[in-house]
């Protein structure tokens, strides 16, 4: 489902009888907006697969819930709850999910290249780097952040866990 939705990877789970998963995508114009839920797994997209098929995009992720990695460019991110990380899906990637509290969650825009205001030199220093909502930036992207899948249920709608509460001014 993730690579008919998002990019093309190759999944592997510790224990695949227990692995269990969710994903809700949609676009906004040009940029898609995904909510991934899933337990322990390791996701990998190779050099092989991205001559195969790349939508030539960067991916910003809020990690909602869980602890998640991703090495990408020489370097790793190790992220938990509040965090933001930039990938890029023209380059090889591997990622790993630990669930030791239940599954973990993320918010991702799926952003394409031609739309950022950074060219490759100055977007790969910010790849695969943990990005703090605390302040800055990160609190502005946090802050403003949909409250994504829409709300079916009826039950009020819920920021992402981790992110601050807004402020009003």
């Amino acid at each position: 489902m993730t690579s008919r939705s998002l990019v093309l990877t190759r999944q592997r789970f510790p224990d695949a009888r227990m692995f269990e998963g969710g994903l809700h995508y949609g676009q906004l114009g040009e940029v898609g907006l995904s909510v991934a839920s899933y337990t322990e797994l390791r996701s990998s997209r190779t050099a092989k697969m991205i001559r195969r098929s790349d939508p030539d995009a960067c991916h910003v992720s809020l990690i909602a819930s869980g602890q998640q990695s991703i090495e990408q460019s020489g370097r790793t991110a190790v992220l938990g709850r509040g965090d933001l990380v930039v990938h890029d899906t023209s380059l090889p990637f591997e990622a790993t999910v630990t669930s030791d509290d239940g599954p973990s969650r993320s918010v991702v825009l799926h952003v394409p290249r031609r739309l950022l205001p950074l060219r490759p030199p100055e977007l790969t220093p910010l790849l695969a780097v943990r990005l703090p909502t605390a302040r800055g930036v990160g609190r502005l992207l946090a802050d403003s952040w949909p409250a994504w899948p829409p709300n079916t249920t009826g039950a009020p709608r819920r920021r992402p866990p981790g992110s601050p509460a807004r402020r009003s001014t």
